[in-house]
């Protein structure tokens, strides 16, 4: 709804929509070769979960995948780490995803993943920025390794004025804090809305 065409005068989008991250997932996986019908989804049950399972039907449908509704497509209740439902969609997917796309927070995201490893040791995990990469890190332990995550923000450790002085802040003003993508994002947020 904040992302209007044409743009609302008094709305300033500066970061990737969830629709936008997922439409780079599908793309970069159909470019390493994961056939459509080898990817899943898991999502919240709701308007956000929602977006991000939009953005990669319409990257599917940019690519002219047809049926996209016989994709597995698991959900869980937002609030809840019930995601067995969820996993057992996906498990029964006619085609064994080699890739799940995942769009909720960090506790039923690692939940999942942890569970569906069982099952799927092969497949790439891949999860929109909203997840908290260091609380899913956190969450996963040794487990992570090889999950995926978009970020709407610069590497941390970039060579760019703003991320510069988004880690000089930081040090200035919150001394022992570790840089991380959510306050890097929230930073550039401010600065955007104090030059505008």
């Amino acid at each position: 709804m904040l992302r209007k065409t044409p743009p609302d005068r008094y709305v300033i989008n500066y970061r990737a929509s969830y629709v936008q991250e997922t439409a780079a997932m599908v793309n970069g996986l159909l470019e390493a070769g994961v056939l459509p019908e080898e990817i899943a989804f898991f999502t919240q049950n709701d308007s956000f979960g929602d977006a991000g399972y939009n953005g990669a039907v319409q990257a599917l449908t940019s690519h002219g995948v047809g049926n996209i509704t016989a994709l597995a497509h698991g959900r869980f209740t937002r609030g809840t780490r019930n995601i067995h439902q969820g996993l057992a969609t996906i498990l029964q997917a006619p085609v064994t995803p080699r890739a799940v796309i995942i769009v909720g927070t960090y506790g039923p995201a690692a939940d999942f993943i942890r569970e569906a490893r069982n099952d799927l040791p092969d497949a790439v995990f891949l999860n929109v920025s909203f997840v908290g990469s260091q609380a899913l890190m956190d969450e996963l332990g040794e487990l992570s390794e090889g999950v995926i995550i978009t970020q709407v923000v610069p590497p941390l450790d970039a060579d760019l004025p703003a991320v510069e002085a988004y880690r000089q802040a930081l040090a200035t003003h919150s001394r022992g804090s570790e840089p991380d993508f959510i306050s890097l994002e929230g930073y550039l947020a401010a600065k955007l809305l104090l030059k505008v």
